[in-house]
């Protein structure tokens, strides 16, 4: 039976059942479903996200992409604006983050915010693609140079129950992209959130932080020795990177890229 009919059956038997749904099966029959399916760029001409003209296969045309709110010299702990960006600014100084090192591709600006929100809320991959290309354009020098320590591309990980719900993990969608140009295995079911927490927009610092005690943990090999590039989306306050770092402890480096970076917190 192709997975195709098989998911229509799972859905029909949901509409006519009042049992929990199987919520398991559901998603990996969905997850066959999106694999199948073309891809656009397959299709159609790469058009730019925002001008909608020709991008050469990019989510991005170069016009747009220089247009973006690129961050200047910048921490490299913390990823906010400073004086040098080979030494920690004083807050770090004095609060050293858990992470070893933080690159933001861009600034939590117009129109990266519509990218953002395009990808999370409404479902634009497509977003995804040009964040991680704008992640890509700002990598250090360093790790692009020296691709046999091959570190390891670690999402920020949604709940089961949010991620199925709303489909996919924008975090996973930007760290596929990422790993697909780099060539570093992405490791995006390794990483639990093991609890469902509140979605933290309008929480302060520490109120984020309460929300995140104890909501992660690593479920894969040992990190002993390994470089861990751990990717989110945007980085406000640092409070889920840093619970992420606290179930990445063992690793040898924590690389915090995320796509955007926002003002002060």
């Amino acid at each position: 039976m192709s997975f195709m009919r098989r998911l229509k059956r799972c859905v029909e038997s949901i509409r006519r059942s009042n049992k929990p749904v199987n919520l398991s099966r559901l998603r990996r029959l969905t997850g066959q479903w999106r694999a199948a399916l073309p891809r656009p760029r397959v299709l159609l001409p790469g058009c730019c996200l925002l001008c909608a003209g020709p991008s050469h296969r990019e989510a991005l045309c170069p016009d747009c992409l220089k247009g973006l709110p690129w961050p200047g010299v910048s921490c490299p702990r913390c990823a906010l604006p400073a004086a040098d960006d080979n030494q920690p600014c004083g807050v770090c100084l004095l609060h050293p983050p858990p992470w070893d090192t933080a690159r933001a591709g861009l600034c939590y600006d117009f129109p990266v915010d519509t990218l953002v929100r395009q990808l999370k809320y409404n479902r634009q991959l497509a977003a995804g693609r040009g964040l991680a290309q704008a992640m890509l354009a700002r990598m250090p020098p360093t790790m692009a140079a020296d691709n046999a320590r091959a570190p390891w591309i670690i999402p920020v990980p949604l709940h089961w129950r949010r991620e199925t719900w709303r489909g996919f993990n924008q975090a996973r969608e930007i760290a596929n992209h990422l790993g697909g140009q780099t060539g570093w295995p992405v490791r995006g079911d390794r990483l639990r959130r093991r609890r469902p927490t509140s979605a933290q927009a309008g929480m302060n610092a520490a109120e984020r932080r309460k929300n995140l005690t104890r909501a992660f943990t690593w479920n894969g090999a040992s990190l002993s020795g390994r470089e861990i590039i751990l990717v989110d989306d945007v980085l406000t306050t640092g409070a889920t990177a840093a619970a992420c770092c606290r179930a990445l402890a063992g690793a040898k480096r924590i690389h915090l890229w995320v796509a955007a970076r926002t003002p002060t917190p």
